[in-house]
C-alpha cells in the first residue's frame, strides 16, 4: 500500500507535565517529518503556534475539549471552542461524553452531538471538528447506535478514542464502523496505535487519519530512518 503515511498522522503530545524540552522536541521532529497535524493541551497552543511561526511550517494546530472522558456539560464543552478558537487553533477534537451511552441515555447523547455540530457550523464554519467516541467502552449494539446519531447529525468526523480507554483502537473497530458509518463522516483511528503496520492496516480499513503520540515513530518506520 503506498500512501504519504506523514500526510495522515495528527502527532499527538498530551500526556500531562510534559517539559518545555519534551515539547520543543516535538515541534521539531512534527515539522521535520511533516506531520498532518500537531496536537496538544489548550495551554501549550500559544506556545506551539509561536514556536511553529519559527519555521514557516505549514503544518496544521490541533487541540482538544473536555479531553479525556468528556464528562461536563454542553455549554462547557462550547466555551472551550470559543476559547480554543480565539487563539487560532485550525481543529479540535472533542469528546463526547460516551457514559451517556453506556447509561442508556440515547437521546442525550444524540442532543450533545448535535448541539455541539450545530454549534460549530453556525459560529466557526473553518473549524474542523472531530468528535471522539470511546469504542473500546462500547458493545457492538451501541456502537451500532452511536454511528446511527452520527449518520443523523453528520459531523465531518468521527474519532474513535482518546487513548485513555480500556484497550486500543482496533482494525476490526474500524472496518465495523466503515461499514455502517456514511461515507461522507471520516473517521480518525486513535488509541494504541504504535507501528507502521498498525497505521496502514487502519488506514486500509477505512481510517483517514491516524492520531498517535507514536506519530514520529510510525513516519520513521514507513521511510526506514533509523
Amino acid at each position: 500500500m503506498s500512501i504519504d503515511i506523514a500526510s495522515k498522522i495528527d502527532h499527538t503530545l498530551l500526556r500531562i507535565g510534559v517539559d518545555l524540552n519534551q515539547l520543543n522536541k516535538f515541534i521539531e521532529e512534527g515539522v521535520k517529518y511533516n506531520v498532518r497535524a500537531l496536537v496538544v493541551s489548550p495551554t501549550n497552543v500559544n506556545y506551539l503556534k509561536e514556536y511553529l511561526e519559527k519555521f514557516n511550517a505549514d503544518i496544521r494546530v490541533v487541540s482538544v475539549v473536555a479531553f479525556p472522558y468528556g464528562e461536563t456539560f454542553t455549554r462547557v464543552k462550547t466555551s472551550e471552542i470559543d476559547h480554543l478558537y480565539d487563539i487560532g487553533v485550525d481543529e479540535v477534537d472533542i469528546v463526547l461524553n460516551t457514559s451517556l451511552l453506556v447509561q442508556g441515555y440515547i437521546d442525550d447523547f444524540r442532543a450533545e452531538l448535535k448541539t455541539l455540530n450545530d454549534y460549530i457550523r453556525g459560529n466557526y464554519p473553518n473549524l474542523i471538528a472531530k468528535y471522539i467516541v470511546e469504542i473500546p467502552l462500547l458493545n457492538k449494539p451501541l456502537i451500532v447506535k452511536a454511528i446511527e446519531i452520527f449518520n443523523e447529525v453528520m459531523p465531518e468526523y468521527l474519532k474513535t478514542s482518546t487513548g485513555y480507554g480500556p484497550r486500543g483502537t482496533t482494525v476490526d473497530d474500524v472496518k465495523f464502523i466503515r461499514k455502517i458509518l456514511n461515507p461522507k463522516i471520516k473517521i480518525k483511528a486513535a488509541g494504541g496505535i504504535r507501528s507502521y503496520q498498525q497505521a496502514i492496516e487502519l488506514i486500509a480499513a477505512g481510517a483517514d487519519i491516524i492520531g498517535s503520540s507514536s506519530g514520529i515513530k510510525i513516519i520513521k518506520e514507513a521511510v526506514g530512518d533509523g
